[in-house]
């Protein structure tokens, strides 16, 4: 697998030079660098690259917002849901012990 990846960096890598201005280029090795390194800076370098490439190509702008942005957006939503859940333990308890009780099959111990 990993020679895989070695390789089809290297295509990709003759490809972006061939043509620098191939935003869907740019997106899919972005994409390859995030999935198969998790450098979010080069992948990130890539994918900025691709949009200043192709800025109307919708596709790109998808692959673009794919794999980095997903996992930010699955963080940011679980601080809102702690958050959420810290403010009905301080300011409703009440609620908060309702919900407690009936997780554990309304025995309220």
């Amino acid at each position: 697998m990993e020679k895989d990846t070695t390789r089809a960096e290297e295509y990709y890598g003759r490809a972006i030079l061939a043509n620098p201005s191939d935003g869907e280029l740019l997106s899919l090795y972005g994409a390859l660098i995030w999935e198969t390194q998790r450098d979010e800076a080069r992948a990130k370098s890539y994918f900025d690259q691709a949009i200043h490439a192709a800025p109307n190509d919708w596709y790109n702008l998808n692959l673009t917002f794919s794999p980095i942005a997903k996992q930010r957006i699955t963080k940011i939503k679980i601080v809102i849901i702690i958050t959420i859940v810290l403010f009905y333990a301080q300011h409703c308890p009440g609620i908060v012990r309702a919900l407690h009780v009936g997780s554990r099959g309304g025995r309220g111990n």
